[in-house]
């Protein structure tokens, strides 16, 4: 592909995106740079339709940039982000009116020309934070305690008047009260990562800077950003506060420090976005208005169409990223009655892009005769649910970020769902799972966390046969057996940047036992182990009469730990008899198992007349945080 990348001087020696830069390029694709503060462009001719796949821009707020990008988007090419969608996050003031518009938590924001305006708030609301409407990276942002402290008048056509270099609108908004510490999310086309920093406002307030585990409330405030701005590389600057999360800041194409691989997850972002366009700001910012305008080389409605088709595709030269959360209008919580009428038909919603699935197909056919059976699809576009009128109870059969942010809303609006959200969540990151399992004393194998495949290759080889699984479980993910340096280098080649977790190869039959739990109804299989020297092979029978105790009690005891209700657990026999678990999936696939759709269909019209999940779930998961 043929990208153009235009960066403002301030980033010239910056890594991000001058890394990226460098990986598209050694991924052999064509990368043209442009400085718009010290290079002559003849825009005439630099910029025509068809010279490139996409614009992409790193600049400052103010920047000559954001001008070549927009001239960029008025021939039709493809600009990332959405131009629109700069404009909307460049300008804090209007940003913050479209988020409190659309129910985000924003502070309310005052605007003014001149600080000592600001002496017109009542006290009540100081202390202030005042910083420019144009502002990036925490330039100029000022704690005000009080009335008294604002900054003095500026002198007319000095650098901080409003018609000098400096100058220009100023926003206030009271101070929340916080630790000190900001809270930093980053998405990458989809894909969050929560990380904590020092408070530009706290700058004795020492905090290193690190990863965090990110929770659920704050992973749908991003996303429901990203969809209602149209973003799709962007940062939130997050504050925890006494009454919950509130928004601070947005910013379009940040540093995305902190971020695993982030080198290789925005670059294959740019690509994915240059090959299928960006996708805008929601039709209901922009109004009629938005739906007419054309990004890059497609309509709004195909940019959106080209975004859905997408996230089945793979990125070429880099893993694919799963699509961006689903897209809600904060509504009112409706109240929701303890339970349902066990006289009517019960509404059951299955949250799958796959209802023809044999397990949910299977379950249908059991509960269709008397009840209701729909289907949500967490990947489709569109308004979302009807929050006012929810079903009875949600099976949901999908693991994505949009499917767990769907979910979560869900709960929160009253609805239970089979798994929960958290539930479900806690079952994508193999380094929590290893952690919480170990924690509770369940016999789950040691695993090490190692920041990228590359890494681990570097360390040189291994002692033993390794087995080598990607951190976060997806479709088409690592899971592989190294047993030598030069077998671990050819993975880092096919997987540089994949972050990875490791567990010491277990000598065992070359058979994995394949446990299921529906409702603490035990179901069980052999399956050959894809990691036996023939590769993965038949599914065969296994009585859970003939199972040890120690498996259906370890089985068993992962429902209650983890707070699932339908899940799988992969066990190995370790030696003696002895179980090790090696892998845990919330609401798997539990093919060819007679009773399980029936033990499935019990518990959803159980779990929908009572208006709970059962006791699995309500226990207190401990709280691991990665270190």
């Amino acid at each position: 592909m043929r990208l153009c990348f235009l960066v403002e001087e301030q980033y010239r020696h910056d890594g991000m995106p001058l890394e990226v830069i460098h990986q598209l390029r050694a991924w052999d694709h064509q990368v043209d740079v442009v400085w718009p503060g010290r290079s002559l462009i003849r825009i005439s001719e630099a910029i025509q339709a068809g010279s490139h796949d996409a614009w992409v821009l790193k600049t400052v707020s103010g920047g000559p940039g954001l001008t070549l990008l927009e001239a960029a988007a008025s021939v039709g090419l493809t600009t990332v982000n959405d131009v629109r969608a700069i404009r909307g996050v460049r300008d804090k003031a209007l940003a913050a009116v479209i988020a409190r518009s659309k129910g985000l938590p924003v502070p309310v924001t005052y605007a003014a020309a001149r600080p000592e305006e600001f002496a017109e708030i009542p006290e009540a609301e100081f202390p202030l934070v005042v910083k420019p409407a144009d502002g990036s990276s925490g330039r100029a942002v000022r704690l005000v305690a009080t009335p008294d402290r604002l900054p003095v008048p500026v002198a007319p056509g000095g650098p901080d008047a409003p018609d000098g270099p400096h100058g220009g609108l100023l926003i206030a908004q009271p101070y929340v009260p916080n630790s000190g510490t900001d809270l930093k999310v980053y998405s990458v086309a989809g894909e969050l990562y929560a990380t904590e920093r020092c408070s530009p406002l706290h700058p004795a307030h020492a905090v290193r800077e690190r990863q965090v585990p990110l929770t659920l409330e704050v992973a749908r405030i991003t996303a429901e950003i990203g969809d209602v701005f149209g973003l799709d590389l962007y940062g939130v600057d997050i504050l925890l506060g006494p009454d919950g999360p509130v928004i601070v800041d947005i910013n379009d194409f940040p540093s995305f420090r902190q971020v695993p691989d982030a080198v290789a997850r925005v670059s294959a972002a740019v690509l994915d976005l240059a090959r299928h366009g960006t996708r805008g700001r929601d039709a209901s910012v922009g109004e009629a208005s938005v739906r007419e305008v054309s990004v890059g080389a497609t309509s709004v409605r195909e940019a959106r169409e080209a975004r859905e088709a997408r996230e089945a595709s793979v990125r070429e030269a880099a893993p694919a990223a799963p699509a961006a959360p689903f897209t809600v209008q904060p509504l009112p919580r409706p109240a929701r009655p303890r339970g349902v009428d066990r006289r009517r038909p019960v509404r059951i919603c299955l949250l799958t892009a796959d209802p023809g699935h044999p397990l949910l197909a299977a379950v249908t056919g059991l509960l269709t005769p008397e009840h209701q059976v729909e289907t949500l699809d967490p990947g489709a576009e569109g308004p979302g649910p009807e929050l006012s009128s929810l079903a009875d109870v949600y099976l949901l059969k999908a693991r994505t970020p949009r499917a767990l942010a769907l979910a979560a809303l869900l709960e929160e609006h009253g609805a239970p769902v089979l798994n929960s959200a958290a539930a479900t969540a806690r079952c994508q990151d193999r380094v929590e799972m290893a952690a919480v399992a170990r924690a509770d004393g369940l016999p789950f194998a040691g695993t090490r966390f190692v920041a990228t495949l590359g890494e681990l290759a570097a360390e040189g080889g291994p002692a033993g046969p390794l087995v080598i699984k990607s951190r976060f479980s997806r479709r088409r993910d690592l899971v592989t057996r190294a047993d030598s340096a030069v077998q671990l280098r050819e993975l880092a080649a096919d997987w540089p940047e994949e972050p990875v977790v490791v567990q010491e190869f277990t000598v065992n039959s070359g058979w994995d036992h394949k446990l299921w739990v529906v409702d603490g109804q035990l179901f069980a299989a052999l399956r050959r182990s894809e990691l036996a020297p023939d590769g993965r092979g038949p599914t065969l029978p296994l009585p859970v009469g003939e199972l040890p105790a120690s498996w259906t009690a370890a089985a068993l005891r992962v429902g209650e730990v983890f707070g699932l209700e339908v899940y799988g657990v992969d066990l190995l026999d370790a030696g003696g008899g002895a179980p090790l678990i090696v892998d845990i999936n919330a609401f798997p696939g539990i093919r060819g198992q007679a009773g399980a759709p029936e033990a499935l269909a019990a518990l959803a019209l159980r779990t929908a007349v009572s208006g709970r999940t059962g006791s699995a779930a309500e226990r207190k998961v401990p709280q691991v945080s990665e270190k």
